[in-house]
């Protein structure tokens, strides 16, 4: 089960995306359950609905690389959010290019909203050094676009740092 959108109708160097490092979260919609092959772990099931993936550009490139890449939709994958996005539909992200990296804690903060759980223990966290379960994210089905909104500019605030919304597909559902 494949699902297209339509992604990067402009460059993001068009679109006022920052250039530097920081954390983003990508909104996904899966629009009826399936059972996903995810690199190591295997077969997966995913609930239809919404999902949140959170994760950190600190390497060569930033922000714009790496949600550019993921965008894009790499032929190769490499990461877990890799095998996941050719059967979701990328509706919107979150980016900061605070310093700090506040991939962590935008997760917890998600984990804490009402109706979250985890669909794949690990998923983007194999390698995170404070212990996450997960950095994807799953909600019910109503959207939860707003109340993340707000909690991560609540978290990313705490940092002094900004943080940013862009939508580029019409939501799914009713917002």
């Amino acid at each position: 089960m494949s699902h297209t959108n339509r992604l990067l109708d402009t460059p993001l160097e068009d679109a006022g995306f920052p250039t530097g490092t920081g954390t983003y979260a990508l909104a996904l919609y899966l629009t009826a359950p399936a059972t996903i092959n995810i690199a190591r772990f295997g077969a997966a099931m995913f609930p239809a609905g919404w999902m949140i993936y959170v994760g950190s550009a600190f390497g060569s490139g930033g922000l714009r690389a790496r949600v550019g890449r993921h965008l894009r939709r790499s032929a190769q994958p490499h990461w877990h959010i890799d095998w996941l996005l050719p059967h979701v539909c990328v509706v919107g992200y979150w980016c900061s290019s605070s310093p700090v990296r506040l991939e962590c804690e935008w997760s917890a903060a998600l984990l804490n909203l009402r109706d979250t759980f985890i669909p794949l223990k690990k998923f983007g966290a194999s390698d995170c050094h404070a212990g996450c379960a997960a950095h994807l994210i799953a909600f019910g089905s109503t959207s939860p676009l707003r109340p993340i909104t707000r909690e991560l500019t609540r978290v990313t605030r705490i940092h002094a740092a900004v943080m940013s919304y862009h939508q580029l597909t019409a939501s799914p559902t009713r917002d």
